[in-house]
């Protein structure tokens, strides 16, 4: 069916994509094993098509689309979905374009960070130094760090140990010695949260609210970029599929409350972070502590203390 025919709404727009090599049309299936499928009811578009003069019609567009949003709402930063499911070759060139329109028109730490819902090994070709190709070219900035997702909810709620979370960092160190040239900058690379829109239920459940503030403050305080989904700090804690955790906060009244204690102890662990030097850019490494007064480890027990140290690098 052309688009002549199609109800507005059940048309492909903007009309520059309004064409069927632009897309695969192929059925459902995991993005992954079957690149020429659909994504389930994400329709798949072909981001990697060549026209006859072996150009790439569909990233121009794309790329020219972001660049328009950009401009059209003064956005400072993307969040891009499912990085993992395009090709690395356009994940370099989509990174390096978008930074070099907001640099031209001044937005000098304009931020992109992909989701890889993945392993350690996954995300670590979207970091560090496989960012850059052989022609020399930058990708996104950072990628959302699911490996300490998947562990740091269930240490703050008592299920698992905080040797969990030293051994995530531990791993970590080991498995990008080959991509990451200093401890500061997997500070940088890594995107870190607690609960998001893609979760069966929020991190908060009512009645535990000093749960929810231990959780942001090792957000916070961890090595990495925090990022806190919206609603959270102030108290929402839906659950139960998708469109629990998706409320809608923005039309209720008072709907960001400044006295919300969690609010007020997010701004306070904020502040301090801030204030800081060495929560900024010194160097993270876990405690040993003892329960006993004679033997000293990390916590390998459910519900032990988390405990970090920070050494400060002075300048001279």
């Amino acid at each position: 069916m052309t688009p002549e025919n199609c109800n507005a709404d059940a048309s492909v727009w903007p009309v520059e994509l309004q064409n069927n090599d632009y897309f695969f049309r192929l059925g459902n299936g995991n993005a992954e094993d079957n690149n020429s499928a659909h994504f389930f009811s994400l329709r798949k578009i072909n981001i990697d098509f060549k026209d006859k003069d072996n150009f790439y019609p569909v990233r121009d567009i794309s790329i020219k689309a972001h660049q328009y949003t950009i401009a059209k709402f003064d956005c400072d930063e993307f969040r891009i979905d499912t990085l993992k499911y395009i090709s690395n070759d356009f994940a370099h060139i989509f990174g390096n374009a978008i930074r070099e329109i907001t640099q031209s028109i001044g937005k000098k730490n304009f931020f992109t960070f992909g989701e890889v819902y993945d392993t350690e090994s996954k995300i670590s070709q979207y970091v560090g130094r496989n960012t850059q190709d052989v022609n020399g070219i930058i990708g996104v900035d950072a990628a959302l760090d699911f490996p300490l997702f998947y562990l740091l909810p269930k240490v703050i709620n008592g299920l698992l140990p905080p040797s969990q979370i030293a051994s995530v960092f531990s791993n970590r160190k080991e498995s990008q010695k080959n991509f990451l040239s200093s401890r500061a900058e997997a500070g940088r690379y890594f995107v870190s949260f607690i609960d998001s829109h893609d979760q069966y239920q929020r991190f908060y459940t009512p009645g535990f609210q000093e749960q929810v503030e231990i959780a942001i403050g090792a957000l916070i305080t961890l090595q990495g970029i925090s990022c806190i989904y919206y609603g959270t700090e102030q108290g929402l804690s839906g659950s139960g599929g998708m469109d629990n955790v998706r409320e809608a906060l923005w039309e209720k009244p008072n709907a960001f409350d400044t006295t919300n204690p969690i609010y007020v102890e997010m701004k306070e662990i904020i502040t301090l972070h801030s204030n800081e030097v060495a929560h900024r850019y010194g160097r993270q490494y876990f405690r040993e502590i003892s329960g006993d007064g004679i033997e000293y480890k990390i916590p390998n027990y459910k519900g032990g203390v988390l405990s970090l140290a920070i050494k400060k690098f002075l300048l001279s």
